[in-house]
């Protein structure tokens, strides 16, 4: 099978969507495809995935396509973005032309993020979106409860159109390259940035004593001003002797060596279309605590602990569980490595490819 992916990248700097895609697209080509990625720039998220890479990155103009057109290509896959409108319907006209299935990589939409997240966006960031799903023959999303409100969402799409969906799995090839450590430290974990449905704010559950003597580490792809915030955090925190450190662009090598020496992956985040941490925390036997989103539920399980953010009591309780987890989360780990799997992955999804034919 012959597929090609299409999407805009970041030069620098991490996007889950985009990881997500990239994983996907060498996750098919371990079983099998040939697979080619149409890219605007080459992210350095890339260098991640470069000891076994069997996919090439084309950069090209993405507004153009036409000399890219190739009928040998059986399916391609559309990784949307914000805004962009007019290269969307490039991106789907470029399908058309292959003479190929087209398929819309969803992450999320507009009816799930608003109904969960407290902070509302406007449907128009997803105009070409639809644009792709008129013409697609299948939106694959990247949860069970995203794929339900796609069906709801994505009206013009043809009768004819699958929804369905593949859990993504995660980079495990480099996880399994960062050493286990023999004890955990007193440390937890967060993995965010600074948008305010990340649960950025969300940190007073752990200001307790029950807390003292640990570090909190915070991992962020790239400065940015509300890490001001994190300032009066840290003076806060020095009362109950806990310690804040902020890791910024942190290799994703050194991202998975602390995963797997840390004792808490704590993840407040109020909206998210799967939650790649959590089960990157998951697959490095790492306890989580995390909000009780259903998407999380959905593929977590027993593995995680689950509260609510914005009740400190509630959420202080399923931190304080978490750290006495570490039984529940290897009892999980089969299951969980079943879903992280970079070639579980593109199995699963060339299995919902081939129903395409």
């Amino acid at each position: 099978m012959r597929v090609r992916f299409i999407g805009q990248m970041p030069a620098q700097g991490y996007s889950g969507g985009r990881l997500a895609a990239l994983t996907q697209a060498e996750g098919l080509a371990m079983n099998g495809c040939t697979v080619d990625f149409l890219v605007d720039t080459i992210p350095e998220m890339a260098a991640d995935f470069s000891t076994f890479s069997q996919v090439p990155l084309i950069q090209v103009d993405p507004s153009h396509l036409s000399a890219q057109v190739d009928h040998a290509i059986d399916v391609v896959i559309v990784v949307p973005s914000t805004g962009l409108v007019s290269q969307h319907a490039e991106w789907a006209r470029h399908a058309v032309e292959c003479r190929a299935k087209l398929v819309l990589m969803n992450f999320e939409t507009p009816n799930w993020f608003n109904a969960v997240s407290p902070y509302k966006r406007s449907p128009e960031r997803w105009t070409g979106w639809n644009i792709v799903a008129e013409f697609a023959d299948m939106v694959l999303s990247i949860s069970g409860e995203g794929s339900r409100y796609a069906a709801q969402y994505f009206r013009q799409a043809p009768d004819y159109c699958q929804f369905d969906f593949v859990w993504p799995g995660i980079n495990t090839i480099l996880a399994d390259q960062a050493p286990a450590a023999t004890t955990r430290d007193k440390t937890i974990v967060l993995l965010s940035r600074a948008d305010r449905h990340k649960g950025f704010d969300q940190l007073d559950p752990l200001l307790t004593p029950e807390l003292s003597e640990y570090k909190i580490i915070f991992i962020v792809g790239s400065v940015d001003t509300s890490l001001r915030r994190l300032e009066r955090l840290r003076q806060r925190l020095a009362r109950f002797s806990i310690q804040l450190e902020v890791q910024q662009n942190l290799p994703t090598i050194e991202k998975f060596r602390l995963l797997k020496q840390a004792s808490l992956l704590y993840f407040p985040s109020r909206f998210e279309g799967f939650g790649i941490p959590p089960l990157e925390a998951a697959y490095c036997y790492l306890p989580v605590a995390c909000s009780d989103l259903p998407v999380l539920r959905e593929f977590g399980g027993a593995a995680f602990a689950y509260g609510d953010p914005t009740d400190v009591g509630n959420m202080r309780q399923a931190v304080l569980t978490a750290l006495t987890m570490q039984d529940s989360v290897a009892a999980e780990h089969e299951r969980m490595s079943d879903i992280a799997r970079i070639e579980s992955y593109g199995a699963k999804t060339r299995v919902k490819l081939e129903g395409l034919f």
